[in-house]
């Protein structure tokens, strides 16, 4: 009895493995090309990758996007792919298709920080700063220890105008990192807004210290900051210097650099009742930025100007001729 058994087991083991074969077999006769693409689409996901990864990194944004699209259109769940292409679309100001990029990049690792950090930055470009609030704490949640997101913290806090939050922001990055000199910059600007300016220059001079080359290379903002924190201070002819620097770099551009200096410059003047350098300076800053004019008859830096006997009345004028509408 137990020998019927066993050779009926066998017998129905045997066609099992037949009818298995069957099926294994059938695809492959009607269409040999699919175990062929089986087998070779992890290779041509790697290469992929690979190939879209060195156009990154050599600045070729758009041929990397096409090639994690193609990945992606393999491996929907791929997440260097979709990360990658988050990276590219922020290096081509395409904060919309960043934002779906890194938000795929998430679902897919929910606690990568570099994810977080990309989505929450794409958030912060455009201006949905709770959201990216949201990002930048869950990053901290992880890891306390993370730079970039008490930074951008920071930044989301100044937007906000809430300058003390920032401030407390910044300084639990400036403990982790002390080096980057945007960091000193930034917590220089948030004490110029809540008027300690004395300690606002000391920031801004801390970040030209750590790196000499970004004066040199990168100075605009800086100097209009402390330009204007001297300012403030009624340091006149220090500020002067500083807005006198941006001038002579940007002597062969017009930009909005330019009219900011000649603005504060013309406020510096009317200060020290020096009339008509403050009116020209007044004058060469609207002609770049014509949308200053809405700030002058509040500006009480200004104020003596505006009602000087003679500057006054060519100041009317002036603002009457930036407020006409151009004959087409």
């Amino acid at each position: 009895m137990k020998k019927i058994r066993l050779i009926a087991i066998l017998v129905i083991g045997v066609l099992f493995f037949c009818n298995a074969l069957d099926i294994f077999s059938a695809p492959v006769s009607e269409n040999p090309d699919s175990i062929r693409q089986l087998l070779t689409k992890p290779y041509q996901i790697k290469q992929l990758l690979s190939d879209s990864d060195r156009l990154l990194e050599s600045g070729d944004y758009e041929g990397a996007i096409s090639g994690y699209k193609k990945v992606i259109a393999l491996d929907s769940l791929s997440f260097h792919a979709w990360y990658n292409q988050g990276r590219a679309s922020v290096a081509i100001m395409n904060d919309e298709q960043a934002l779906a990029c890194f938000t795929k990049a998430v679902a897919i690792e929910p606690e990568n920080l570099e994810a977080l950090n990309g989505r929450g930055a794409a958030y912060f470009n455009l201006q949905l700063y709770q959201n990216a609030m949201e990002d930048f704490k869950r990053c901290i949640t992880l890891d306390s220890q993370y730079y970039v997101a008490h930074y951008m913290l920071g930044r989301v806090w100044g937007r906000l105008e809430n300058f003390k939050q920032a401030l407390i922001s910044y300084q639990f990055a400036a403990r982790i990192n002390a080096e980057p000199q945007e960091l000193w910059y930034n917590i220089g600007c948030v004490l110029s807004y809540l008027g300690r300016y004395k300690d606002a220059i000391e920031q801004f001079d801390k970040a030209m210290h750590l790196n000499p080359i970004y004066e040199k290379y990168k100075p605009d903002d800086i100097w209009l900051e402390k330009g204007y924190a001297l300012r403030k201070l009624e340091q006149f002819a220090e500020a002067e210097i500083y807005y006198m620097k941006v001038l002579e770099l940007n002597k062969n551009q017009i930009n909005e650099n330019r009219a900011v200096s000649y603005y504060n410059l013309a406020c510096i003047y009317s200060l020290q009742k020096l009339w008509e350098r403050s009116f020209e300076s007044l004058k060469q800053s609207l002609e770049i930025a014509p949308n200053y004019a809405l700030d002058v008859q509040s500006d009480e830096d200004l104020r003596g100007l505006i009602n000087h006997t003679i500057y006054g009345k060519k100041i009317s004028v002036l603002l009457g001729e930036i407020k006409k509408p151009s004959i087409k």
